[in-house]
């Protein structure tokens, strides 16, 4: 990859901006579930639920009303109502526990150099969250971009090249100028079926692909 070719940084959001726990959100479940510790497994039967929600076919409200049925569903013994809504949400946000303050400046170097932009399976109560992890005075997550591209919005999901087609169409800019961060094996190889310079990202150190000045390393 020749770095002088590249006007355009697309980065992915989850282990790549942001750290992401989903035993957090395990452990969160647990304190309802029945019996005991709740194992990734028995989220199975919610994972139609949790693509929809990302997909963009049910909203935020909608998504915590599938969340609480399932939870009554495990253990029937929960009392109506209970938990509200607004711990269902936060049990949710919490696998996402900090937005490192080292890659919001590296956002904001790099994007003196480059066109930039996110690209995320993602979900609503994700983005709002991150908006409430910045600093007090930010302007908000999606600022730290030229332009935010979330799977629930324009209900695209990577894998799908057509998602990576669709990105590069609408800011205008052509695959080999771009260069893509994933930390998912078959998102980088979908992303390179349609021509973009992609890089897997496996550590959670995006600073490592960039010099100290926000440029390409």
């Amino acid at each position: 990859m020749q770095t002088n070719r590249i006007n355009t940084v697309i980065l992915d959001l989850g282990q790549v901006i942001v750290p992401v726990d989903q035993d957090r959100t395990l452990r969160g479940l647990s304190a309802f579930a029945s019996p005991g510790q709740m194992q990734s497994a028995a989220l199975q039967p919610f994972f139609g639920t949790i693509a929809r929600f990302e997909n963009g076919d049910i909203s935020n409200d909608e998504f915590l009303t599938d969340l609480d049925l399932f939870l009554h569903q495990t253990n029937p013994d929960l009392p109506a109502d209970y938990p509200c809504r607004q711990t269902l949400a936060d049990i949710w946000n919490a696998m996402i526990p900090e937005l490192p303050a080292q890659n919001l400046t590296l956002l904001k170097k790099i994007r003196q150099h480059y066109e930039l932009y996110l690209l995320s399976n993602t979900n609503g109560l994700h983005i709002d969250h991150l908006d409430r992890l910045l600093p007090n005075g930010s302007a908000g997550f999606a600022s730290y971009f030229d332009r935010i591209f979330c799977s629930y919005a324009i209900k695209m999901h990577k894998p799908d090249p057509a998602i990576y087609q669709h990105v590069c169409q609408s800011i205008g800019r052509k695959p080999e100028n771009c260069i893509f961060v994933d930390d998912r094996a078959e998102n980088i190889e979908s992303a390179r079926g349609i021509g973009l310079n992609a890089i897997h990202l496996t550590d959670f150190n995006l600073g490592k692909l960039f010099q100290a000045d926000g440029r390409l390393a």
